[in-house]
């Protein structure tokens, strides 16, 4: 159930939401919740912050904000610990909801919540499609079952949901991720051919995101041979970290690659890599709505992605960029021929990617989209 851009009056106070989050560290997950904040309307909703795990990447950001964090470190180790960390929390603060983002996090809030003789409501986040080879439903189940609202990433990921909970669907929510168009803007380009050495001439394409099996980054590489065949001078960068990391950079020695291949690690001027980019590349074997996707639309990039989960709902294909098969590195390799040899037509995507972001991925309006939920959820609408 989409509730679109619904305006609804305040009451006579905001209401005062608890965001419980796994950690602060570098993720989709908790960069949402960053753009969230700094576009909700404070005379309509009072945040408040904790993280269960700490973390520091995105904790500056939410500080400057005035936003009161909490980081229970490593309390929650314990969970019941954890539980009784964030009741007294919810009691001090005299928190209405609890707006739970990752797995953790839904199981603290609501273990926090049943601990109160008045415990507030529960919008639990959906980030990914469920199914039973990728999520162990025995342990989600049944606390999601429990929230008075479930609020999927995307239309696929909230479908999933419904099918695997066995809920109504006035129990559903959709609420997509944005983009601040303002900061996007004001980044200036990263000076990445100058960085690594390259000629002005060479073409850089890119990847973000966390160095994990789902990002299907092993097809990407069996792409790269491929391209560079026809397009030698073509250097490729992938930004971020995670546990594959060992793994990818063995592959690319193996396929003689690691000479045109760049691991940047984590970066925090993302958005002026994006911009100095041609193409950005997603080849995703499973994604909710991927926030570094959105932000290279908003960086008028054609995109190179898998046709997978919530994908096709912010990548249009064939008109702000090309959908391909998932492990199908000749497909990845096709789509990322075409742009190169074709840079009027990637402009053109690139130019109608913008425009979408614009016209319906800011993050106020999915800030008054997630106000409108929070709203229905406290007056049992």
């Amino acid at each position: 159930m989409q509730r679109g851009n619904l305006r609804v009056k305040p009451t006579m106070s905001p209401i005062k939401v608890l965001y419980l989050i796994d950690n602060l560290r570098v993720g989709g997950a908790q960069a949402a919740l960053v753009g969230l904040l700094r576009h909700l309307d404070r005379e309509r909703v009072t945040p408040v912050v904790c993280s269960l795990r700490g973390g520091q990447f995105h904790r500056e950001a939410i500080d400057a904000l005035g936003i009161p964090v909490t980081s229970l470190k490593g309390d929650w180790l314990s969970v019941a610990a954890g539980a009784f960390s964030v009741a007294r929390l919810i009691r001090r603060n005299r928190i209405d909801i609890v707006d739970t983002r990752l797995d953790g996090a839904r199981v603290i809030g609501y273990m926090a919540s049943r601990l109160l003789a008045r415990g507030p409501k529960l919008v639990c986040h959906e980030r990914t499609q469920i199914t039973k080879a990728s999520r162990p439903l025995w342990l989600r189940a049944p606390f999601a079952r429990r929230a008075d609202m479930i609020v999927g990433v995307a239309e696929s990921v909230t479908r999933s949901a419904m099918q695997a909970y066995g809920l109504p669907k006035e129990r559903f929510a959709t609420v997509h991720n944005g983009l601040e168009l303002e900061s996007m803007d004001v980044a200036p380009p990263a000076h990445l051919r100058q960085e690594l050495g390259l000629p002005g001439e060479c073409s850089l394409v890119g990847f973000g995101g966390r160095l994990v099996e789902a990002k299907g980054l092993t097809y990407l590489l069996q792409a790269i041979p491929t391209v560079l065949q026809e397009y030698p001078a073509t250097h490729f960068v992938i930004v971020g970290d995670g546990p594959l990391r060992p793994q990818l950079r063995r592959q690319a020695a193996e396929a003689g690659i690691a000479s045109q291949l760049t691991f940047l690690g984590l970066r925090r001027d993302m958005y002026g890599i994006l911009k100095a980019l041609d193409v950005y590349v997603q080849p995703s074997l499973q994604e909710g709505m991927p926030m570094v996707v959105i932000e290279a639309m908003g960086a008028s990039l054609p995109i190179v992605a898998t046709h997978v989960d919530g994908i096709p709902e912010v990548v249009v294909d064939g008109k702000t960029g090309l959908l391909v098969s998932e492990r199908d590195p000749m497909a990845l390799a096709g789509a990322i021929h075409y742009l190169l040899g074709n840079p009027d037509a990637a402009r053109v995507m690139g130019r109608a990617g913008r425009e979408r972001i614009e016209k319906h991925f800011t993050w106020r309006s999915v800030a008054e989209r997630l106000e409108a939920v929070y709203y229905g959820v406290v007056n049992g609408q």
